[in-house]
């Protein structure tokens, strides 16, 4: 059975530019009329947000984020609606077995003018980026059970919400 045999090192390229691979088949063979088909495996995924917490103490929300398949090591970003960048903790990075990153991040969001928010993972040195936003809705943020009263404290609504 031939086999095609190449460097177990990854190869950065670009979509649709020309590359050549370094590789051989074993045992040696003539490959004129033969075709070989290059595939990525783990191609990078897009953001997923996979949890939505409420802090009752501070009537916040928290996101988390994560994206599987990148290769070189990327960076994760929260932005706001208006597209700002919001202060997060430092991502977690994670290489597996196949060299490929998971990059995952929590961010802690109040209400805002627009409850929209954006996990960015993005690799600027094979200019990758793949996003997703979220809408969180109103309702879990807080509302004050008495407005006048402000020894009340803050309440916030707990509902079902599904991302």
């Amino acid at each position: 059975q031939i086999q095609v045999v190449c460097s177990d090192r990854p190869i950065i390229t670009l979509v649709g530019d020309d590359v050549i691979l370094p590789c051989r088949l074993d045992p040696a063979t003539s490959a004129d009329s033969m075709t070989v088909n290059w595939t990525r495996p783990g191609a990078a995924s897009s953001p997923v947000v996979n949890r939505a917490e409420i802090n009752s103490s501070s009537c916040t929300v928290v996101l988390q984020c994560e994206s599987a398949g990148w290769y070189p090591e990327p960076e994760l970003l929260w932005l706001d609606g208006e597209g700002k960048l919001l202060s997060a903790g430092p991502p977690e990075t994670v290489r597996g077995p196949d060299d490929l990153y998971t990059v995952s991040s929590r961010v802690t969001v109040e209400k805002r003018h627009s409850n929209t928010f954006t996990c960015r993972v993005q690799q600027n040195n094979i200019n990758q980026s793949r996003e997703t936003r979220i809408d969180v809705p109103d309702d879990f943020f807080p509302t004050s059970s008495h407005p006048d009263l402000s020894p009340i404290p803050w309440n916030c609504k707990i509902k079902a919400w599904r991302l």
